[in-house]
């Protein structure tokens, strides 16, 4: 993250894609990367198949297969000092707070 935030401030026209902002409205997401990414606009029916695939599936990121192993539902939500590593984390690096900002610069 800190490297994109780096390559933004050196003027590299790179952009964000918010995951939330996919799943929820997955053709109209499509349609911003296309557009910065300058690809015509008639071919975001083509690509939206894709959008309906879980590209975690079989890894060890696959949500059910990380259910099926774990004992405590509350492992998926950020506690108290999750939340402290994590702000600890953001500023080691020098990336924004995630628990306060989470669309950062640049973000279609």
């Amino acid at each position: 993250m800190a490297d994109y935030l780096k390559a933004r401030e050196q003027g590299c026209p790179i952009a964000g894609v918010r995951y939330e902002d996919l799943v929820a409205e997955p053709e109209a997401t499509l349609r911003k990367v296309f557009q910065h990414c300058g690809i015509p606009l008639s071919l975001v029916a083509r690509g939206l198949p894709a959008m309906g695939r879980y590209s975690q599936k079989g890894s060890p990121f696959d949500q059910q297969r990380v259910r099926k192993y774990a004992k405590d539902q509350s492992t998926y939500e950020l506690n108290e000092k999750h939340q402290q590593d994590l702000k600890i984390l953001c500023q080691a690096t020098g990336i924004p707070d995630l628990l306060v900002n989470d669309v950062l610069p640049g973000t279609l």
